[in-house]
């Protein structure tokens, strides 16, 4: 693609799974893109119609005057949390679908805005699992 403006950044956090269904392999995704004013410091995305036998997988994104600390909600096993840069982070969890699906973080710092995004994967038969800790990939871009 073609990036446009003075900065573009962007972050993309990886993690390897198997058993994973290769017909239909994730549910459908779910965003939460909060206002910044009066926003209050957890964002949180619900996940639907998630079975007892799915990975789901979340990456949050905050950016701010200052590094935007983040944690990730109950029930989330935290993969990467990554400053980016001096301001910005990103940070991605997994979470399995017997906690039902309610994918969350607090940001410390949201001065500039956040964004969270989770999907379910399915799997082919038993559970999907992880099979190495993730890493995160930060593209940064000046025009």
């Amino acid at each position: 693609g073609t990036l446009a403006g003075s900065t573009d950044e962007f972050c993309l956090a990886v993690i390897s799974m198997t058993g994973v269904d290769g017909t239909t392999p994730v549910g459908t995704a779910v965003t939460s893109v909060p206002a910044l004013t009066g926003a209050p410091s957890t964002i949180t995305v619900t996940v639907g119609s998630v079975g007892s036998d799915d990975l789901l997988v979340d990456f949050v994104y905050a950016g701010a005057s200052s590094d935007p600390a983040v944690s990730a909600g109950a029930d989330q096993t935290q993969r990467t949390n990554e400053l980016l840069g001096t301001t910005n982070r990103g940070a991605s969890s997994t979470q399995l679908g017997t906690a039902g699906g309610v994918m969350s973080w607090s940001v410390a710092d949201h001065d500039f805005g956040r964004v969270l995004g989770a999907v379910a994967f399915k799997p082919t038969s038993g559970a999907a699992t992880t099979r190495a800790k993730g890493g995160l990939l930060t593209l940064g871009v000046g025009v």
